[in-house]
């Protein structure tokens, strides 16, 4: 009787600790590199941040594969500044890897297609219905 309670009150107390992260949902930072730049951007340990409403909405909440698509738009949107300075086949290259890999809608994927239109191609503002 006394092994009953006793896992009883553990299962209970893990699913109330279980309970209390899903409701907090704490958070940490990564950090993409490349070169001399960086972009720390965060996650979240259930995998979204809830924007409003509640936690069990998700169309009111942005993933973390959508945090790091931003973070790598921003690194992209950072090297298209600094290739503009001081043009280079490396960051050219990252550019157009970034562009390729996070980027469905776009068709030329040239360095200067890229670099021209990059407020628009490298936007890093969520559109949320």
């Amino acid at each position: 009787m006394k092994i009953l309670k006793i896992s009883s009150l553990v299962i209970l107390f893990g699913v109330g600790i279980f309970f209390l992260l899903t409701y907090i949902n704490p958070s940490y930072t990564k950090t993409l590199n490349f070169q001399n730049h960086s972009i720390t951007y965060t996650q979240y340990l259930f995998g979204r941040e809830t924007l409003y409403g509640n936690s069990y909405e998700r169309s009111h909440a942005v993933s973390n594969y959508d945090l790091f698509e931003q973070a790598n738009m921003a690194l992209a949107a950072r090297l298209c500044k600094e290739y503009i300075k001081s043009p280079d086949s490396i960051k050219a290259n990252k550019i157009q890897e970034i562009a390729k890999n996070h980027i469905a809608y776009k068709r030329d994927f040239s360095i200067d297609s890229l670099i021209k239109d990059r407020e628009e191609v490298f936007d890093t503002i969520f559109y949320i219905e």
